[in-house]
């Protein structure tokens, strides 16, 4: 009995995880939009963004990029002072190259940025100026 539990449980270890694996099996839909440099592309530069709503990040990776966690901080700078401040709390993941931010509601700059980096801090790339209002 002892023997059959260990050949069934060796087996669910072996077939489980290619068939609820969370990396899709398709090498190309696996593959994030590339461009020259570490890149950038949402928010545009010179949008109006509004407090309280969900934005997207989204930038590129040059291809050969070795790094597998990249972070993103946020500059909200009013009047020219400015603070970065980091929006993810866990990094993401190599290859996604989007993240949803949640502008808190009581947020408000003039000349805002967002810097996407890798977790070493070797490369790093920043947005256009953008605002936002409440």
């Amino acid at each position: 009995m002892n023997r059959m539990l260990a050949v069934v449980s060796a087996l669910i270890f072996l077939v489980l995880p290619s068939t609820f694996s969370c990396n899709p099996k398709d090498p190309a839909s696996s593959q994030p939009e590339t461009c020259s440099d570490l890149t950038v592309i949402a928010p545009a530069s010179g949008a109006t963004l509004t407090a309280g709503s969900t934005v997207q990040i989204k930038w590129c990776f040059p291809s050969g990029w070795a790094y597998t966690q990249t972070l993103i901080d946020a500059s909200i700078s009013n009047y020219g002072f400015t603070l970065w401040k980091s929006i993810v709390v866990t990094p993401v993941l190599y290859p996604t190259n989007t993240f949803a931010w949640k502008i808190p509601a009581d947020t408000s700059g003039d000349s805002c940025r967002i810097r996407v980096y890798d977790y070493d801090k070797n490369k790093y790339a920043y947005s256009g100026f953008f605002k936002i209002t409440k």
